[in-house]
């Protein structure tokens, strides 16, 4: 896709979904600046302040805390982080008049629903990692009218540390895993969800009628983490023998951790589809298409 030569991103964060918005734009000849903790501390309000943001046509807000089990015992970081970090940039892209795009989780929801979450449901988080979450959302719906906040879920990629790498890891480590069978979302690549941003990006350079707001947006189809796994080692045996013989599907209860999770967080992505015209790949397809990535690399 062809993007104006004016559009000017500012990512901030350099994680997995961070690394793949720059390489669309270095692909794409999109001018862009990526900013990362601890060189741009997102948590300092005067770093937050003595910044050029209106420099850019577009702030993405990519950083985050992300360790679900971590946040329970580090809840004051996490808040930093995903709470008043987005209070901070929100009021400076409100100041400066820039539009943000946070992206936020579906870990907002309590997960015992047995329909799709819309944009329109009660948030009611149950770990600290949600509820720091929610909180940055909150921040800046108050602060900035310009907004599109995306709540994604189950975020993979080539780049970083994930659910996938991890599996692949272990497969070719043991011959036995037991993965959690009763907790439902949707796996998410991230290389669609930069996409879709930089899209959005696209918009709103071009002021194409943009309805500001908050959004889901996940690659299409439910799975159970046990679905996730046995569909990665499906597509990894077609480059590679596994040590891997057999893959357990067991309850939450046999796998207790610190934090509590949401048996359903399955996101309603049809808004976004909608509003921004964006076409969403089915959850399978798009592993497929990472792991043969993945396997390149190699």
């Amino acid at each position: 896709m062809n993007y104006p030569n004016n559009m000017n991103l500012l990512i901030i964060g350099n994680g997995q979904l961070g690394q793949e918005i720059s390489a669309i734009c270095l692909k794409s000849g999109i001018n862009y600046k990526i900013l990362n903790i601890p060189l741009f501390d997102i948590t300092n309000e005067k770093d937050i302040e003595n910044f050029k943001i209106k420099d850019f046509s577009t702030v993405i807000n990519a950083s985050a805390y992300t360790d679900v089990e971590k946040a329970e015992e580090e809840s004051d970081l996490a808040d930093s982080v995903n709470a008043k970090g987005p209070h901070f940039i929100s009021r400076k892209c409100a100041k400066d008049n820039v539009p943000l795009i946070h992206v936020s989780t579906d870990y907002v929801f309590d997960g015992n629903s047995q329909k799709k979450y819309t944009e329109n449901d009660v948030v009611n988080p149950i770990n600290q990692y949600g509820s720091s979450k929610e909180k940055g959302e909150s921040h800046i719906r108050n602060n900035l009218k310009k907004h599109i906040i995306i709540r994604t879920s189950w975020l993979y990629s080539t780049y970083g540390n994930n659910f996938v790498k991890s599996m692949i890891t272990l497969g070719r480590d043991r011959e036995t895993l037991s993965i959690v069978n009763d907790q439902y979302g949707s796996p998410t690549y991230a290389f669609d969800l930069a996409t879709v941003i930089v899209e959005i990006c696209d918009k709103i350079n071009k002021n194409d009628n943009i309805i500001w707001g908050t959004y889901h947006y996940s690659n299409k189809g439910k799975a159970s983490w046990y679905d996730f796994a046995a569909k990665t080692f499906d597509l990894v045996k077609d480059h590679e023998k596994l040590k891997l013989k057999k893959l357990n599907g067991i309850p939450t209860s046999e796998y207790p951790t610190v934090a509590k999770r949401p048996f359903n967080s399955e996101l309603d992505c049809s808004l976004i589809k909608k509003n921004f015209g964006i076409d969403i790949k089915l959850w399978k397809e798009s592993l497929k298409i990472m792991i043969t990535k993945l396997m390149e690399k190699k």
